[in-house]
């Protein structure tokens, strides 16, 4: 898979004269069997589900597994000044009120206090628009 992400990073950069970002997303367990050369090439990392499984916070056990296997190889990304942006599906839709506004509130404490760049986004997983949260995101 190192490889292949080489691979597919060395050909889009020698086709374009403007800047070609290459940023996995998840699987940065990867990252145990880098040589540097992946870090090297990336331009970032993506992950979800990293405080949060929907609007539920991690049980303390998966919570354990997250910041034995999946912080550490993030933690590597940004050693080398790259970004880590990160997505999880706190808001269940309802409004910046309430519970809802402690969820989001809480998951972006939690992930830039880990440096990463949160990204709030809708509990129902679609991706398919922009989640607009007034004097929050974007």
């Amino acid at each position: 898979m190192i490889t292949l992400i080489l691979d597919l990073a060395h050909y889009a950069r020698s086709k374009t004269q403007q800047p070609f970002y290459i940023i996995p997303q998840n699987g940065e367990q990867i990252l145990a069997f880098d040589n540097g050369e992946l870090l090297n090439a990336i331009s970032g990392w993506a992950a979800e589900d990293l405080f949060y499984d929907a609007t539920h916070r991690w049980s303390s056990e998966d919570s354990a597994w997250i910041a034995e296997h999946r912080f550490p190889p993030l933690d590597r990304v940004l050693d080398h000044q790259k970004p880590i942006l990160s997505v999880d599906y706190v808001d269940d839709g309802s409004g910046y009120t309430g519970a809802n506004r402690q969820r989001i509130d809480d998951y972006r404490k939690r992930a830039q206090y880990r440096e990463y760049i949160p990204y709030v986004a809708r509990s129902d997983r679609e991706l398919d628009e922009l989640n607009i949260i007034p004097g929050v995101q974007p």
